[in-house]
């Protein structure tokens, strides 16, 4: 998982979101829908990002976006945000 920059976790149900800590404690940053049970862990700790709509449009605008954040030093606060996530 090191060459791993952002997971992608968008499912419309999820009870175990195991795989998104898994993430965050090696510190990656993850893309998860409102659907998951993890989403104001996310927002709170700015460990990754959120789909409102669940749509492709919008997770293509959410992906891109975090893209551009992993190419500058906000990603790299971010992936500092996914570990911090874990250990709270």
């Amino acid at each position: 998982m090191s060459k791993i920059d952002i997971k992608v976790r968008c499912t419309r149900l999820d009870y175990a979101p195991s795989v998104v800590l898994e993430s965050a404690a090696i510190s990656i940053p993850s893309i998860v829908s409102e659907n998951t049970y993890l989403v104001d862990l996310i927002k709170n700790t700015n460990a990754g990002y959120t789909l409102t709509k669940n749509t492709s449009d919008e997770l293509m605008q959410v992906f891109s976006e975090s893209l551009k954040d992993i190419e500058t030093v906000h990603g790299i606060k971010l992936q500092e945000s996914s570990l911090k996530c874990i250990r709270d």
